[in-house]
């Protein structure tokens, strides 16, 4: 369930000015894309078919092996122990043949979805304001990693990819929008290990609330043992809001002057409307604000969505309008009750 005027953004990917919208300004630019896509799509079938199959036959085999190798007591001399090797062997063979099939796939697919974005993401967003989309070897994102990286919202990390970045003005605030994947991997060889840190959307936004300090708002099914180092846990008079979350800071007085029981109140709304995790800080003088949804934000399928049909440029601007929706939910553009 959406707010109002996200009721109404919705409603305008339905009506004829953005059809017309769309067969003046955005197909005529992908004609030819769309028929590469065409011409490719057996290629990209027959290479998801082949992933399945051995992935299948990996995992049959791993079971026919375990299997032989209870039947042998270990022996690798009886004929179930030499079996098992054998059946061993043809596993790890399919395993390597699919995973050189996914990468043939991703060599032939992903071209074709950079362009497609490249060419069509902006004026795609623009039909709701002033927005952009930024291709991944622009400047933008290694100054986003940087912002990520100082950000006590979340925990470390050391592997860090982000697949979207657009930027624009929402009700005259200026916004970010990432489509992130953290992960911590720590040691090495058979005791490495690895953990998803986040996986989602992260909105920037501008704050017309003016704060200097730090204050993190996590739910307490995220939430790790121990406060986030330097801040301070923060009890609330909300018992529902207390419930929910757990609030860090490095100012008691200002966090509860950024917290205010509308705002505690709209955050609770959020959550619940978007069926999703969200978490959020108030660091840098901005508004942070994480969506822990790990689906393929802003991104098409290769071999369903067509590059030409209405269809798919409405998927995409759902996923927008979703996370606009967060802005208004919140009230963020107001200078008081937050």
């Amino acid at each position: 369930m959406l707010n109002k005027k996200s009721v109404q953004m919705l409603s305008e990917l339905t009506c004829a000015d953005f059809i017309t919208y769309c067969k003046t300004n955005i197909i005529p630019c992908l004609v030819h894309l769309e028929n590469e896509r065409v011409k490719n799509l057996s290629k990209a079938q027959n290479y998801d078919k082949i992933c399945i199959f051995f992935a299948i036959l990996m995992i049959a085999g791993l079971c026919i092996a375990w299997i032989l190798c209870l039947f042998s007591g270990n022996d690798t001399n009886k004929a179930s122990g030499k079996a098992s090797i054998i059946v061993s062997w043809i596993s790890c063979i399919s395993l390597f043949i699919c995973a050189i099939a996914g990468w043939a796939r991703k060599k032939l697919v992903s071209p074709m979805i950079n362009e497609f974005k490249s060419s069509v993401y902006t004026l795609l967003f623009s039909y709701f304001g002033n927005f952009k989309y930024h291709e991944k070897d622009m400047p933008v994102y290694n100054s986003a990693k940087i912002m990520v990286k100082g950000l006590q919202l979340f925990d470390k990390f050391n592997i860090y990819k982000c697949d979207d970045c657009i930027t624009g003005n929402y009700n005259g605030l200026d916004i970010k929008i990432l489509d992130l994947y953290l992960e911590r991997e720590t040691g090495s060889g058979k005791n490495r290990s690895t953990e998803t840190i986040f996986d989602g959307v992260l909105l920037e936004c501008d704050c017309n609330k003016k704060f200097h300090s730090t204050t993190i708002v996590r739910l307490d099914s995220l939430n790790k043992l121990l406060p986030p180092i330097g801040l301070q846990r923060v009890v609330l008079e909300d018992p529902l809001f207390e419930k929910k979350f757990d609030v860090f800071s490095t100012d008691q007085t200002e966090s509860r002057y950024i917290l205010t029981t509308a705002f505690m109140n709209r955050l609770l709304k959020a959550q619940k409307k978007l069926g999703i995790p969200v978490t959020c800080s108030f660091e840098n003088r901005k508004m942070y604000v994480a969506l822990h949804n790990s689906k393929d934000w802003f991104d098409i399928d290769f071999v369903n969505d067509s590059f030409t049909d209405i269809r798919t440029f409405q998927k995409i601007l759902i996923d927008l309008v979703e996370v606009l929706s967060i802005i208004d939910t919140l009230n963020a553009d107001s200078n008081i009750g937050m």
